[in-house]
């Protein structure tokens, strides 16, 4: 049975908690429900670490593999999210490891507010302001940049 159809026979979400002991239990339908719940969330902290969207898929396939295979072993259901994204960015460093590659900041799209009232020496203002700071960011150590990555998408 699939996770939409167990949902729309008990009518209301289940929590992490409740979804992780059902799957344990042998529902493991279920686990698509995680996969759908946590996708995006779970992509662009791959995508922000690996800055290669094939990557990031490739990274999420095996980060989903191996919390499936290890899910017996999370101690605090109630803390599935955290979890997932734990083995994503382990995931996500051990393949920059391998590989040799650097996170390339620069292509990072900073967050900026723009209004139609900004004008073009403003605008110029805050594109400086972004080179300088993805500069930063790239000089940053690895772990650090990581921190910094995670911290923004939250």
């Amino acid at each position: 049975m699939t996770a939409r159809k167990l949902l729309a026979e008990m009518g209301r979400p289940l929590d992490d908690g409740e979804l992780v002991r059902r799957i344990r239990g042998g529902e493991t339908g279920l686990f698509e429900l995680v996969m759908r719940r946590y996708n995006q969330r779970l992509f662009r902290v791959a995508r922000a670490l690996l800055r290669d969207d094939s990557e990031a898929e490739d990274v999420l396939q095996e980060a989903y593999v191996r919390a499936y295979s290890r899910l017996g072993q999370l101690e605090q259901p109630d803390r599935l999210a955290s979890w997932l994204t734990h083995i994503v960015v382990h995931e996500a460093k051990a393949r920059l490891r391998r590989r040799g590659r650097v996170v390339e900041l620069k292509e990072m799209n900073v967050r900026t507010l723009r209004s139609p009232a900004i004008d073009p020496e403003e605008q110029a203002m805050g594109k400086q302001l972004q080179a300088v700071l993805a500069d930063a960011i790239d000089a940053l150590p690895v772990g650090y940049r990581t921190v910094f990555v995670l911290r923004d998408l939250e």
